[in-house]
C-alpha cells in the first residue's frame, strides 16, 4: 500500500503487479514499475530476475463468495511473456532488519521490462521450465521448477484475496509471479538476452 501510494504521488501508472505467497502473511503484491527504455544503467552491479508473466485482457475485480477458479484466471488472460525484474536492495546482505522491512524491501525493485509473448496460457499450470540467459556471448541453460509450483498459483491466490488498500487487477496490466533462476548478475557493461521456453524472449542492453 505505501509503495502504491509512493507511485500515485510520482504520478507514475500502475501498469503492472508484482504478486507472491508469504509463508507468515499468504497473497502479498506490489505495484510494477514498468519501463520501455531497454537500456539499464550498470552503476556498481546490475541484479535481476528472469520471470514469466501475463497480461490481464479482462479486469479480475475483488470476488464473490466463490471466489475465482484457475479457469476464470485463465479466461482473463491474453498474453504470457518473458520478463526481467531489476533488483536494487535498500539493505546489504546480513543485516539484522526487522520482518516487515525485509518483506518490503523484498517486494520492491527498481523497475521491470516486459519481452515478447507468446501467449499460450496452458504454461501458467506449467511447473518446469527451460530458460536461457545470454550475457555478452556466454549462455547458460537453466532447467527450473516454479518457485510456488506454477505460475497460476500466486495469481489465483492474490485475486481471490485482494488486499485492502491495493488497487483490483486491471485488463491490460502485467502479473509477474517471481524470479525462475534465482538473482542474476552483471558486473559490466554489455548485452543481456534472456528466453523461457514457450514464453518468449527479451533483449536489454546495460551501459555505464
Amino acid at each position: 500500500g505505501v509503495q502504491l501510494a509512493v507511485m500515485e504521488t510520482l504520478e507514475r501508472p500502475v501498469r503492472g503487479w508484482k504478486v507472491a505467497l508469504d509463508p507468515a502473511f499468504g497473497p502479498v503484491a506490489a505495484p510494477l514499475d514498468v519501463w520501455d527504455d531497454s537500456h539499464l544503467k550498470l552503476r556498481d552491479v546490475l541484479r535481476f530476475e528472469l520471470e514469466i508473466g501475463a497480461v490481464l485482457s479482462a479486469d479480475l475485480p475483488p470476488p464473490g463468495a466463490c471466489g475465482y477458479s484457475i479457469e476464470d484466471i485463465e479466461a482473463a488472460i491474453g498474453e504470457i511473456f518473458c520478463g526481467v525484474e531489476v533488483i536494487r536492495k535498500r539493505f546489504g546482505e546480513g543485516l539484522d532488519i526487522p520482518f516487515l522491512t525485509g518483506l518490503a524491501d523484498g517486494l520492491c525493485h527498481e523497475g521491470y521490462l516486459k519481452g515478447t509473448g507468446l501467449g499460450a496460457r496452458n504454461l501458467l499450470r506449467q511447473a518446469q521450465f527451460t530458460c536461457s540467459v545470454d550475457i555478452n556471448g556466454d549462455r547458460h541453460v537453466h532447467h527450473v521448477t516454479h518457485p510456488l509450483g506454477c505460475p497460476v498459483h500466486p495469481v489465483l491466490e492474490y485475486a481471490n484475496a485482494q488486499i485492502p488498500g491495493c488497487t483490483p487487477l486491471r485488463a491490460g496490466q502485467l502479473i509477474t509471479t517471481g524470479s525462475l533462476c534465482g538473482l542474476l548478475e552483471l558486473a559490466q557493461p554489455g548485452r543481456v538476452e534472456v528466453e523461457i521456453e514457450g514464453a518468449g524472449a527479451l533483449v536489454f542492453f546495460v551501459d555505464e
